[in-house]
């Protein structure tokens, strides 16, 4: 977190936004989570059980680890504006179906 400050602004923020494509897919936001309830409805008991309990949790736990760096590297606006985004689209895209 010390070193956060000298991070290259944009280069933190590629890395955030593909940083919440990539765990965004794992935790379901959309429109990236057409694969989730698939998976757990094909998925035996322990393996979604695992997956509720573990994956999904672990990778929302990562976004939030990040986005403590990416403020400090950038400031609170960035990452908040950009998980805002995305939550109101994965608001959104329920509504639809």
């Amino acid at each position: 977190m010390a070193h956060a400050r000298h991070f290259d602004p944009s280069l933190m923020r590629l890395a955030f936004g593909l940083l919440v494509l990539g765990y965004g897919t794992k935790v379901g936001l959309a429109p990236m989570h057409t694969w989730l309830p698939d998976a757990h409805s094909q998925a035996p008991a322990p393996v979604s059980a695992l997956m509720s309990g573990v994956l999904l949790t672990v990778a929302f736990y990562a976004i939030l680890r990040f986005k403590a760096v990416t403020d400090v590297a950038l400031g609170p606006g960035f990452a908040r504006t950009l998980l805002v985004i995305v939550a109101s689209s994965h608001w959104r895209w329920r509504r639809r179906f």
